[in-house]
């Protein structure tokens, strides 16, 4: 069974994150809004500041790089 940690983003949404995404052991790379939280696929794990469709704001960052930034509960 796989663990998931979670964050919440500034609009107040729970994005929940599998703990695989944040080992590297994920086939998808994803990444996540933290504005807005909505997911994105094919983003590296160290992303920083993509644009968001969605908000429109440069607000997404990779799995790994959220749980550097101590995001994560």
């Amino acid at each position: 069974m796989s663990d998931t940690y979670a964050f919440t983003s500034q609009n107040g949404t729970r994005v929940e994150i599998p703990d695989d995404q944040l080992s590297g052991c994920g086939l998808d790379d994803i990444g996540y809004c933290l504005i807005c939280g909505l997911d994105y696929d094919n983003v590296e794990p160290d992303a920083r500041k993509y644009p968001c469709d969605e908000c429109g704001k440069n607000s997404v960052y990779g799995a790994q790089e959220i749980m550097i930034a101590g995001l994560l509960t």
